[in-house]
């Protein structure tokens, strides 16, 4: 697929490689009674032409407010899959309401912590670099939508917390940058995860 889905040309093209990719595909893998789930809207343009039985939205973020993407062509593109999907999952309530329909089955399924894979760093002794608790652990992408000035704000609010942010960086660290409270680490695989700070 090519990012242009702008000009009306470029989205068709997309439509077209993608749909007979995974027509091919379903049709290799011998699915003859699809259910399309996408968690992109840039499969608007082919619920429909999939020979599905139904098609769900399982939207995990307001993809207009992400950064390098046109907010009028994702919207578009999302207010099309919405109007022709036939069930909604959303992760957040003001997803709900951003999307939700008459009559479009809406389920609600947030995100969440799994408790027993981090359990283990309850009880681990803290680390020998002597950092008073609480510690905070912040996973997954930092770009520009990571609200840098509220967790210095709350790191400043609470002297004795620690902070630490793992996985891929694609913005600058501003008021966080050489904070004393703050540690930053690269990104490591989820099994390691709670055993990274």
């Amino acid at each position: 697929m090519h990012p242009f889905y702008g000009p009306r040309f470029g989205a068709w093209l997309n439509d077209e490689v993608l749909g007979r990719s995974v027509r091919a595909r379903a049709a290799e893998l011998g699915f003859d009674r699809r259910t399309v789930l996408s968690t992109v809207p840039n499969m608007a343009g082919l619920v429909g032409h999939l020979d599905e039985r139904a098609a769900i939205y399982y939207c995990v973020d307001d993809f207009s407010t992400w950064p390098g993407y046109s907010a009028e062509v994702v919207g578009r593109m999302e207010r099309r899959l919405v109007q022709t999907c036939d069930r909604l999952v959303v992760t957040a309530q003001a997803l709900r309401e951003k999307w939700a329909r008459p009559k479009l089955p809406v389920l609600d399924l947030p995100h969440g912590v799994d408790v027993s894979h981090f359990a283990a760093t309850a009880s681990m002794q803290r680390r020998d670099d002597g950092l008073p608790g609480p510690h905070l652990l912040c996973l997954g992408l930092w770009d520009e939508r990571l609200d840098v000035a509220l967790l210095r704000a709350v790191l400043d609010a609470r002297p004795t917390w620690h902070l630490h942010i793992v996985g891929q960086r694609t913005a600058g660290a501003g008021p966080l940058g050489g904070h004393a409270q703050v540690r930053i680490l690269s990104a490591v695989p989820y099994h390691d995860l709670p055993t990274a700070i």
